[in-house]
């Protein structure tokens, strides 16, 4: 699956995983997705989530208050042979808490 172009200005540019629920992305390319909030690419809130064989590059998160350009996991999350390249997290300030490409 492929998940590109993508944007929101709110969180979770390309998917937004929220509540309890369990999310598992198997053998997907996410990329070139925005959001105006937290993770560019995933969004990830109080959830469960599995990525295996995934590749994430080129997703931006331009605002939100923990960032994260590729994703932002605000629950558990389990990663295994995955790729994260060229994400990018923009507008840091001094009332955020996170950052990074990841």
């Amino acid at each position: 699956m492929i998940i590109t172009n993508n944007a929101t200005s709110n969180s979770g540019g390309g998917i937004r995983n929220s509540g309890p629920a369990e999310l598992t992305i198997d053998d997907c390319i996410v990329s070139n997705n925005t959001s105006g909030g937290d993770g560019g690419g995933v969004e990830n809130l109080g959830s469960t989530l599995f990525v295996n064989n995934s590749t994430f590059t080129g997703n931006l998160n331009n605002g939100g208050s923990f960032r994260g350009g590729a994703m932002q996991v605000g629950g558990t999350a389990r990663i295994t042979n995955s790729t994260f390249a060229e994400n990018t997290s923009a507008g840091a300030s001094s009332t955020t808490t996170g950052g990074g490409g990841a």
